[in-house]
């Protein structure tokens, strides 16, 4: 299984109402997308697209890189948009992980941190 991991220096929100799009041969339905862009270490950069589904819409199975592109693709509930978006404002550094074999994988992350960051509970 190969992985490739690029630190997050741009990202995208954009809601609407019936956005349709296609990822691993099924066509479905989106009321939200972000898109999130970063580079490697070795500059290379990569982009993994976060799809909102409507509620009636179809999952489809998510979008693993290949050995030509560093994109990926997953499919959550529309009733996540906020957590994703709370994560991209307030966390830093975050990080793009794209899995080729296994891309159910793919995701959006921060790194680790001191339990109790800002907080002064002496």
């Amino acid at each position: 299984m190969a992985k490739k991991t690029f630190k997050l220096s741009l990202y995208r929100a954009t809601l609407g109402c019936c956005l349709s799009a296609s990822m691993s041969g099924t066509s479905f339905k989106a009321n939200g997308i972000i898109s999130v862009g970063g580079k490697s270490g070795s500059g290379e950069t990569g982009k993994l697209l976060v799809y909102f589904l409507a509620p009636d819409s179809p999952v489809p199975k998510p979008a693993g890189f290949t050995r030509t592109g560093t994109y990926g693709g997953i499919c959550v509930p529309i009733d996540q948009f906020s957590y994703y978006i709370d994560l991209l404002r307030n966390e830093k550094p975050v990080w793009i992980e794209l899995f080729s074999d296994e891309p159910e994988g793919n995701c959006i992350r921060c790194t680790w941190e001191p339990i109790g960051v800002n907080d002064d509970n002496t």
